[in-house]
């Protein structure tokens, strides 16, 4: 805490702006919109058919037919939705290993190389950081699919609906959306500035501010030898 207290004393203007950094995110986040999701969850695939006098038997065959095609795609996404859990902690990995070996090579090297290896992890850390929001939003996409076609399979197996159905699929239309720019860029800059997770926040945007602190106390440290 007495270093934290010096740090302060020391460095007033970079303590001064970095609150105000703080605050001007603060109002940004009150007054910007959060940019809607890459797929709308709340769109609808199965629409009710215009067809009148239907017997039971056909009824339990619409539905029947359609509950199997949505399983299957159901189980595509549980698989998609998977293989990019994997990547991403893999690239978390990746990221990790990269980050300890140059915090190794600060701790053991000195003067100019260990400013270089700083600045070099100020640079990676944000480049990383990039690449998860990416992988998040493209991961969210594929459960925000996964969650449309659960509702609509609970919606054919209620005993209670007697509604024949079509599948109107429009998610390649969600997904074309998805990619259009400039609304992907704004997405995911939002996320990474107003809502970062809790392991982004540990992983990524705790270590650059801490050193970017430790750089400055290190600069403040020569000029006083």
């Amino acid at each position: 805490m007495k270093k934290i207290f010096e740090f302060i004393k020391t460095n007033k203007l970079f303590v001064i702006i970095v609150f105000l950094l703080l605050v001007i995110l603060f109002l940004l986040r009150s007054f910007i919109n959060e940019p809607p999701e890459a797929i709308d969850s709340n769109i609808k695939i199965l629409f009710p058919a215009d067809i009148s006098n239907i017997n039971g038997e056909f009824l339990k065959s619409n539905h029947s037919v359609l509950i199997n095609l949505l399983q299957e795609r159901e189980t595509s996404s549980d698989n998609l939705i998977s293989s990019g859990q994997s990547i991403k902690m893999q690239s978390l990995m990746f990221y990790c290993a990269i980050i300890s070996g140059l915090v190794y090579l600060i701790f053991i090297w000195n003067g100019k190389m260990r400013k270089k290896i700083i600045f070099i992890t100020l640079i990676v850390i944000p480049l990383f950081y990039i690449v998860d929001i990416h992988q998040q939003d493209l991961l969210q996409r594929k459960m925000t699919t996964r969650s449309i076609t659960s509702n609509s399979i609970n919606q054919l197996a209620n005993p209670y609906n007697d509604t024949i159905y079509v599948l109107n699929d429009n998610m390649s239309e969600q997904y074309n959306n998805a990619t259009k720019l400039p609304e992907r860029w704004i997405r995911k800059a939002y996320k990474s500035i107003f809502s970062p997770d809790l392991l982004q926040f540990v992983y990524f945007i705790l270590p650059w501010f801490s050193l970017l602190i430790f750089r400055k106390t290190l600069k403040k440290t020569e000029e006083t030898k």
